[in-house]
């Protein structure tokens, strides 16, 4: 034979190698890649096993995980015909099995004839009608220790495993094991917020259900401002939208404080808070007080802190002559000054022991004519802007909770 093309020959297979390893080293990587991109569990285990059947060019793959247990392997997926029946089967981490082998040293193995061996179960076999021929097993290596095992099963090409194909496959087995991680991390991540947010969610329902019965409890103190406490919310709120407020934290901040502002009257007595006629001099000092005690009440419950200006500064007046510390101007916090304006409105409308309620048409000519002295002239306008027919469809809808005692409100 001539040397120059036996020589020919060896360099022509030489590259056909190298070339068949470059093109499954790019495989890998781009397996790679494209396993670090999914987060979900499930969509990365079956990219695994779908991709080491294609690296390894092997007719089928599994992987399978540690249990909770550390005792036992579970298949959670398998690339190939029926591999969908493996979902769950379960093979003790123990030497009877070429998967058990593999978790328990951690060790890679090629078993190039599975009739040669004692430790091949053949329970897969039997369970899918499956003939095994040859195997390559790679433990999942976590940070805390081996995770599970990739399996791979007969070469397409009906050929042996090779260390070629160890060193392939540990390769993918360690991009798999990190990802895995990090999706099994994201997953408990997600699921502790969920959880830490449903438990947020019943906790608020019970803080909003609380103010409600506080507020209904304030209301029958004293039979003339029934639905007050409602009403005046939706007021606040309807006045809040016309200035062009629409940030939910601050709509809901606007709620809170509006159906907690009369929480302090409960420090009132009764001979003040239900008297039919006009108060004494002594008894409005007393009745003045409510705002600074609901303060002092609710200053050290954290959810309410954003809440707390609408409860002490709500009798606070644009030109300063209000209580209990007579700010003025934009010294009042908005929120404060917007529900200063609902509360006089629904005053107005309301019918006391002492007075009949006003017309629409009376109640907001009387609030205009307030305009730059117990009101904000900007809170002013925009309530002004709001349609009677709007008004009267808040009052239904407040009328329609306060008749059903299931209800506990807007909130």
């Amino acid at each position: 034979m001539d040397p120059s093309n036996s020589n020919s020959a060896r360099l022509i297979a030489e590259e056909r190698i190298i070339n068949g390893r470059l093109a499954r080293l790019t495989l890998l990587y781009e397996v790679g890649r494209s396993l670090a991109s999914l987060v979900r569990l499930d969509e990365l285990l079956n990219g695994i096993v779908v991709a080491a059947a294609e690296v390894m060019q092997a007719r089928a793959s599994s992987l399978m995980l540690v249990d909770p247990s550390g005792e036992y392997l579970t298949f959670e997926v398998a690339f190939g015909e029926k591999g969908s029946q493996l979902k769950g089967l379960r093979l003790p981490l123990d030497g009877k099995s070429v998967a058990g082998k593999v978790a328990r040293t951690g060790e890679p193995l090629i078993v190039d004839d599975v009739n040669q061996i004692p430790y091949f179960s053949g329970e897969v076999d039997r369970t899918l009608a499956f003939q095994t021929h040859n195997i390559l097993c790679v433990p999942l290596h976590g940070q805390a220790g081996t995770i599970g095992v990739i399996e791979v099963l007969n070469k397409v090409t009906g050929e042996r495993f090779s260390e070629d194909d160890v060193a392939l496959l540990t390769a993918l087995a360690g991009s798999a094991a990190v990802a895995i991680e990090n999706a099994r991390l994201y997953e408990e991540t997600a699921r502790r917020a969920a959880e830490l947010a449903a438990m947020v969610s019943e906790l608020q329902r019970t803080y909003v259900g609380t103010m409600h019965a506080l507020s209904a409890l304030l209301d029958a103190r004293d039979a003339s401002t029934q639905g007050h406490s409602q009403r005046v919310v939706q007021y606040t709120l309807a006045i809040a939208h016309a200035l062009g407020i629409t940030d939910r934290e601050q709509l809901q901040i606007i709620q809170y404080g509006a159906l907690l502002h009369d929480v302090g009257k409960i420090g009132v007595p009764d001979a003040v808070l239900r008297k039919p006629t006009s108060l004494t001099a002594e008894e409005w000092i007393e009745m003045r007080k409510h705002p600074e005690i609901g303060y002092q009440m609710l200053k050290n419950i954290d959810f309410l802190q954003k809440a707390l200006p609408i409860v002490r500064y709500h009798h606070e007046r644009w030109d300063g002559s209000g209580y209990p510390h007579g700010l003025a101007g934009a010294a009042i916090p908005l929120e404060a000054r917007i529900f200063a304006l609902a509360d006089a409105f629904d005053a107005l409308l309301s019918e006391r022991p002492y007075k009949r309620g006003l017309s629409h048409e009376q109640a907001v000519e009387r609030l205009a004519a307030d305009r730059g002295t117990h009101f904000d002239p900007m809170v002013m306008d925009a309530f002004l802007h709001i349609a009677e027919e709007a008004w009267q469809r808040i009052r239904a809808t407040v009328n329609g909770i306060n008749r059903d005692p299931s209800n506990s409100g807007p909130l």
